[in-house]
Parts: C-alpha cells; sequence; structure tokens
C-alpha cells in the first residue's frame, strides 16, 4: 500500500517546469534544449588584386538572441591558439583590440559585426548560466571555430601559443639564488618572471638566441629533458611542447637569415616564415573589397 500510495504521487512530488513534470531520474532525457547561437564568417580581401602575401579580414555574425532567452548570466570570449580571451559582453564594445565589435551608433549605415585582422585559429566561445530541474545549469557553447589565413609575427604566435605555457613555468623559474655560494635556481638558467608579460617573452627569446649556437644541443628538447627538475616540466607529447618546437623552429630560421634573434623580433616587427603561415582553409571563399 505504502508503495502504490508514493507511485500515485510522484509527479506531484517533482519539480515542474512549463508544462513538464520532471522526474530526476531522468532529467538528461527531458531537458528541453537551449538553442545554440547563430553563427557565420563572411571573409573580406583587403589587399588589392594580385597583391602578395594576400590579407584577409574576417567579419563575424552572432545572434543569441533566443539563447539568451534561457540564461541569467553569460559572457563572451574567443581563442586564438591556446589563449583564451573574455572580451566582449552582449556583444559590446571589446577592450582586445584583437577582435572589434565596430559599433557607431552615429552612422546606422556602418558595419557592426565583429571583426578579426590576425591571421590564426579562432574558436568563439559563450558560457551561461541556465535554472534547470535540479539546480543552475552551466552551459558552454564553443563550436564556432574558423581559420583567418595570413602570416602571423612571432610577437603574435608567442602570444597565442607559448606565453600562457610559461606563465606555468614561472612558478618556479623566478626564483634566482640570494647569494653566489648558494645553490643555482631555475631562474638563473631563464628567469621568467609572473607577473611581466614582456620580461618573459623577452628572456625567452635571448635564451633561444644564445642556445642555438651551442654544440651538441638539439632544440628545444632541453625543455623535457630527464633532468629538468620541477612537477610542472612540460610533457613530450604534449601541445604545448608542439607549440614551442614550431616556435624555435620559426626563431631558427629568422636567426640564420639574420644572424642573431633581433629586437625586432621582440616588437612584433618581423613576419615568421611563410611555411609557418595560416593556410587558407578548405572551400574558402572571400568578398573583395572595393
Amino acid at each position: 500500500m505504502t508503495a502504490l500510495l508514493l507511485a500515485a504521487c510522484g509527479p506531484e512530488s517533482n519539480s515542474r517546469y512549463g508544462d513538464q513534470y520532471w522526474d530526476p531520474w531522468t532529467t538528461k532525457d527531458t531537458f528541453d534544449p537551449i538553442v545554440a547561437p547563430e553563427f557565420s564568417v563572411e571573409f573580406v580581401r583587403t589587399s588589392a588584386e594580385g597583391e602578395d602575401p594576400e590579407v584577409y579580414e574576417a567579419m563575424i555574425t552572432l545572434d543569441a538572441s533566443e539563447t539568451y532567452e534561457r540564461l541569467y548570466a553569460y559572457s563572451w570570449g574567443f581563442q586564438r591558439g591556446n589563449k583564451e580571451r573574455e572580451t566582449f559582453s552582449s556583444l559590446g564594445a571589446s577592450s582586445d583590440l584583437q577582435l572589434v565589435y565596430a559599433e557607431d551608433p552615429d552612422d546606422p549605415g556602418n558595419d557592426e559585426r565583429l571583426e578579426a585582422t590576425v591571421p590564426g585559429d579562432y574558436r568563439m566561445f559563450l558560457i551561461g548560466e541556465s535554472d534547470g530541474p535540479l539546480g543552475k545549469v552551466t552551459l558552454r557553447f564553443d563550436d564556432m571555430a574558423f581559420a583567418l589565413p595570413g602570416c602571423q609575427t612571432t610577437f603574435e604566435y608567442y602570444e597565442d601559443n607559448i606565453d600562457d605555457t610559461l606563465e606555468g613555468c614561472a612558478e618556479c623559474h623566478q626564483r634566482t639564488r640570494a647569494g653566489m655560494d648558494d645553490p643555482l635556481q631555475p631562474g638563473d638558467y631563464l628567469r621568467l618572471p609572473t607577473n611581466n608579460y614582456n620580461v618573459r617573452r623577452e628572456n625567452f627569446l635571448e635564451h633561444v638566441n644564445s642556445r642555438i649556437d651551442e654544440d651538441n644541443l638539439s632544440l628545444p628538447n632541453w625543455i623535457v629533458n630527464p633532468s629538468h627538475p620541477g612537477n610542472g616540466t612540460i610533457s613530450e607529447n604534449s601541445a604545448a611542447y608542439q607549440s614551442i618546437v614550431e616556435f624555435i623552429d620559426m626563431l631558427e630560421i629568422i636567426k640564420s637569415e639574420n644572424s642573431t634573434i633581433s629586437s625586432a623580433n621582440n616588437s612584433g616587427g618581423d613576419t615568421i616564415p611563410e611555411n609557418y603561415c595560416v593556410t587558407k582553409p578548405a572551400g574558402f571563399t572571400f568578398t573583395a573589397e572595393e
């Protein structure tokens, strides 16, 4: 009798969402899906016809009007390389000038789409919160991806693919010995401060520049050498290591052509070797700018 009474009262004891009764054991099967944002990209060629290299920009349309109906908190951002940037809210003005929402209320005819001008592999993401039958639901839409062809500078490649890794290494590599009689510390070999992006970058480039010419040294194998101490040593099979390998290959080519990895590479002035440029994705089409 008890079991029959509980079964009869079951639906009324569960949470209710609209006209749908919720069973805690089948919530995943009955949850009303949240509509993903609509996403499209138009590529515009900004260089003159026949000019080499060809230069493109991407004009991005994002429509999340239906998605917002189910969200009470959300944030937008984008990832280029392995670095994520949460840069715009409600598709408002971006503080990161590498991805700009060009809105001009005084010019209704102005193109208000997001604009990407730095070559690379992009992934847009929307993180939001909604109400579910058993409490808060956190979601992430991050399959809005595209590649903008072209050549990044070494400065841009470092920013997108290297610095996040080195920032993790900085926990140990900011330490130096206090006196000449103290044992050497990681920061004595390569100093990577945690709070200074520019110094991390310049010190890493100088370190590579000085070690390229060392005898019997295969770059960048010293990073994953078994004698390298520390719990944060990079795995040779990781994407972070492969990015560093590619970056040092670029620097070796630059040094062979210029005899040194100069300050120009520290300021973003040099273009990386052509074979490391982002290629046009399959089916790539563009609009020639008038």
